[in-house]
């Protein structure tokens, strides 16, 4: 049966040795390094709860753990203050929403835990999501990766001991969502005792779909890991589409995998950005690697709490450049270039009915992802033309 914790009377990190980042970020006096942070350090995190206006909630430091993929280590942290308790904790949607102590960077919220208070989570250090413009290849795998707390100790919450970490990839990482605590660690022969990490990136939205190639679309993305809902919107790219970029370390950002009548979205937060480049989400999305998606803004219209993840509804807006990076350390991309993309144009008429359907969509450049989703589109032209699918 799964539990909600709602109260947390005490926390104890026991002994969470702090483990030397080998470097910091660019070594620039912006930025805070791994190696210099302590258990007890307080800062704050920025985010979008509703609309497009940034605010500020408060973050504990209390311990490390060891990362994923390139990220060699993950920070520990409690959140607290006016704004997540309205949220109900860290939210979808907060992915890549920055933390600082005092005025430096540390780095992005980028997990939280599906079988504990929603209040905690991990943070991915700048460093390594800085080191995104300068990666060329990496890869993740379909299953379950499990990381231990420095020192080999132990975390306890509300009187739940916890000795470490597991990150779901693929797969994996869509049961985390939606099983019971520790059920899919079981049926991999671990235990119990185990804090399940989830990405904290708004679902992928659909919008424009039946229910036909609704399903056929979520089940295609769940088997790469990625959860799809329904969504009212999505924006319309043209020739004409003016490219506003009006960013700052904590604002909504989305990607577009497909764009037009036809939709398929999702948002996170903005980490940092200069000289036109910018770096967000913390974690990968669909860890592809090298890839050209496009980017776009976004407008949350409310934060929504929940017994299992609290979660953004937002929407994409305009387009805004391209994201080329999606790595175990985040998303990386430059404003103010937009990604080439495949325009469909779906035109059928039903001979029985006079019955005329025309839909005009645009999809992203993957050699995996593309033909699928310019399938479901024909198919989802076909359906609404007949109108008895």
């Amino acid at each position: 049966m799964k539990t909600k914790i709602t109260a947390i009377p005490m926390i104890a990190v026991l002994l969470l040795a702090f483990l030397a980042a080998g470097f910091t970020a660019k070594a620039d006096a912006r930025f805070i390094g791994i190696d210099e942070i302590r258990p007890g350090m307080r800062g704050k995190a920025l985010t979008v709860l509703e609309g497009t206006k940034i605010e500020s909630f408060g973050v504990e430091i209390l311990g490390l753990t060891t990362g994923t993929g390139r990220v060699g280590s993950l920070i520990l942290i409690r959140t607290y203050g006016p704004a997540l308790r309205e949220s109900g904790g860290i939210a979808s949607g907060m992915s890549g929403s920055p933390v600082f102590i005092g005025n430096r960077l540390l780095g992005a919220i980028s997990y939280t835990f599906a079988n504990a208070d929603p209040s905690y989570g991990l943070v991915t250090p700048i460093a390594d999501m800085l080191a995104l413009w300068d990666y060329q290849d990496d890869y993740m795998d379909d299953k379950v990766a499990l990381a231990e707390f420095a020192g080999g100790q132990s975390v306890s919450i509300a009187g739940q001991s916890y000795r470490g970490i597991s990150f779901g990839y693929g797969q994996a990482q869509a049961n985390a969502r939606t099983q019971a605590p520790g059920q899919e660690l079981t049926a991999l022969g671990i235990s119990y005792g185990i804090l399940k990490a989830i990405p904290v990136t708004a679902p992928v939205y659909l919008s424009g779909f039946g229910q036909r190639t609704g399903s056929a679309i979520k089940s295609f993305l769940g088997e790469k890991g990625v959860s799809a809902a329904a969504s009212a919107t999505t924006p319309v790219l043209n020739s004409s589409t003016e490219i506003i970029a009006s960013f700052e370390p904590g604002s909504a950002i989305g990607l577009q995998l497909m764009i037009g009548d036809l939709g398929i979205s999702s948002i996170g937060t903005l980490t940092w950005m200069e000289n036109g480049r910018f770096v967000a989400f913390g974690h990968p999305v669909l860890s592809k690697g090298n890839v050209a998606l496009l980017a776009t803004g976004a407008k949350v219209f409310r934060t929504i709490s929940s017994s299992a993840v609290p979660s953004k509804l937002a929407i994409n807006t305009q387009p805004v450049g391209i994201i080329t990076q999606d790595r175990s350390a985040g998303l990386a991309g430059r404003f103010g270039q937009l990604p080439a993309m495949l325009p469909v144009e779906v035109q059928v008429t039903d001979q029985d009915t006079g019955n005329k359907v025309v839909l005009k969509s645009s999809v992203i450049l993957d050699s995996d992802l593309t033909p699928t989703l310019a399938a479901m589109a024909v198919i989802e032209g076909l359906d609404r033309a007949l109108d008895r699918v």
